[in-house]
């Protein structure tokens, strides 16, 4: 599978925030019920605001449970990585610092089913492979495009926030 490391100055991540439980299998249906009840004018909005990499809406999750238990809690936002100072009404910011990444692009992949498989395959064979790097806490991003002729498949990034091992 392909990545890439990427250095990335501090940025902001801006959009709608919702607090819904993890799910590791199957789809997230309070993370699904949040995504339909956005307003059109609010993706218009992140689209807008998005400045940089990742590019577009992007979806994020701040796990909160070190451990990543089913079911625990996590922060969801649909939301642009931008530089802009300010949310706008009825949208949150979250800071995020300087700092290295890992990027798994996939490509015409069945979804969410891709996503389960790119964490898999992060977290058994890439982390094991790359000693030099370890997972860092820290808002964990997806990009995702549907295909035009076949909304089950998907193409998009998985960024992970990685720190050098010690």
């Amino acid at each position: 599978m392909r990545y890439r490391i990427v250095e990335k100055d501090a940025f902001r991540l801006i959009g709608p925030k919702a607090r819904v439980p993890l799910v590791h299998e199957g789809v997230n249906e309070p993370m699904v019920e949040f995504v339909k009840g956005i307003p059109d004018s609010d993706y218009e909005r992140i689209e807008e605001l998005s400045d940089q990499e990742p590019h577009g809406g992007v979806s994020v999750t701040v796990t909160h449970d070190p451990d990543r238990r089913e079911g625990s809690e996590v922060d969801y936002y649909v939301a642009a990585a931008t530089s802009v100072a300010e949310a706008p009404e009825g949208m949150e910011a979250l800071e995020v610092p300087a700092g290295t990444w890992v990027v798994f692009p996939f490509e015409k992949y069945a979804f969410p089913e891709a996503i389960q498989r790119i964490w898999l395959y992060a977290g058994a064979e890439w982390f094991p492979s790359n000693p030099a790097y370890q997972h860092k806490h820290g808002p964990e991003l997806l990009s995702v495009e549907y295909d035009g002729q076949d909304q089950n498949l998907a193409s998009g990034e998985l960024w992970l926030p990685v720190e050098k091992a010690v």
